[in-house]
């Protein structure tokens, strides 16, 4: 303010914003305070439309349009591949599907992303149902999802991110409780939240030792 009297005094004219305007300059510009500025009536309204494509964006649109095509590309890869299950169901009634699964399995765990890992994670399910169908075990479901969710563990320990583990943790323990209600007991609640618990805190460990 004292350098702003002192120009006042030599007879320069000095505009003073208040604390609005100020706050306003003061924000990175942006093609929304382009808008703004029109709505206000700051900018005139045939300027608009210069003024906002200089901040035109066109990398955020590339980026767009490739994640668009990998989207499509991965549903259309994921159709195929459930179409080729359907058209050749009996292979999956064999030993030889199982050695195909740990084939996949064995190739994403030698690739990294989120995508070879989510596909592994599927395989791994996969793998544990198929091998109770082809070799007729019998075993319930909640037992299947429990080993599941066992390997699931150690899975996503590869990559310390435990988000697909604490889903089918929860879905063993919610298919136990279906599927055996007599076992459902005040020690059953105790031992899932326990297990929860004890997922949520290795996941803290591990994605604070990552940021160091």
């Amino acid at each position: 303010m004292r350098q702003v009297d002192n120009l006042k005094d030599k007879g320069i004219a000095v505009i003073v914003p208040d604390k609005k305007t100020e706050a306003f300059l003061n924000r990175p510009a942006t093609a929304g305070s382009v808008a703004r500025l029109c709505r206000d009536g700051i900018l005139p309204s045939v300027d608009y439309l210069r003024a906002a494509a200089l901040f035109r964006n066109d990398e955020k649109w590339r980026r767009l349009c490739r994640r668009a095509a990998a989207v499509l590309g991965e549903l259309s890869l994921i159709a195929g591949l459930l179409l080729f299950c359907l058209n050749h169901s009996a292979f999956f009634t064999t030993t030889k599907a199982l050695y195909v699964l740990f084939a996949v399995f064995a190739a994403c765990g030698c690739a990294n992303g989120i995508r070879p890992q989510t596909a592994g994670s599927v395989v791994l399910g996969a793998s544990v149902f198929l091998t109770d169908f082809v070799f007729a075990t019998g075993t319930p479901l909640c037992a299947e999802l429990f080993l599941w969710a066992s390997l699931q563990i150690l899975w996503d320990a590869r990559v310390k991110r435990f988000y697909p583990s604490f889903g089918v943790l929860n879905a063993a323990f919610a298919a136990c409780a279906v599927q055996a209600p007599a076992a459902v007991s005040v020690l059953f609640f105790i031992g899932w939240i326990a297990a929860d618990a004890a997922l949520i805190f290795i996941h803290y460990l591990c994605v604070k030792r990552g940021k160091k």
